[in-house]
């Protein structure tokens, strides 16, 4: 979720992870593991209190992006081989709520109405993905990632 005019500065919060869900961007159909949270509190700035609004950590999934994705999630406490682990669509996912984790906040300028907006990540380390992925949705991602395993 991105917020126009933004309410938070940029920085390091800590937040408490609501809910999450798998979305596809409109323009390149790229695979997002989406991380709804409230901020609880900037990491620096512990005493200042936050209005409690939803915000939306978006995890995009590509060839150079599933090793870190994979170490965010594994961060959070998840343990599986795949994706589908996650997935609240399928009965007995691995549920995040209730986890607090760091997040990022950065401003972004948009290119289509020049607004400021937020944007979230997980804060962490990031890894590189090794190999190539092949093209389409989670399923393929999965087998990618089931194929690395065997090597």
């Amino acid at each position: 979720m991105s917020i126009a005019a933004p309410r938070l500065e940029e920085g390091n919060y800590l937040g408490k992870i609501i809910s999450q869900r798998f979305v596809e961007s409109a323009k390149k159909h790229t695979i997002g593991f989406v991380l709804s949270f409230i901020p609880l509190c900037r990491l620096d700035q512990r005493e200042v209190p936050l209005e409690k609004v939803q915000r939306d950590a978006f995890l995009w999934i590509t060839n150079e992006t599933w090793d870190r994705v994979q170490h965010h999630l594994e961060d959070l406490g998840y343990a599986g081989d795949d994706f589908d682990g996650v997935n609240p669509d399928i009965e007995g996912f691995h549920s995040f709520s209730g986890v607090e984790a760091e997040f990022r906040c950065k401003h972004k300028v948009s290119e289509t109405d020049g607004q400021t907006y937020e944007t979230w990540d997980l804060s962490s380390v990031e890894r590189k993905a090794e190999g190539p992925l092949q093209t389409g949705p989670l399923q393929q991602i999965n087998a990618a990632q089931e194929e690395r395993r065997r090597k």
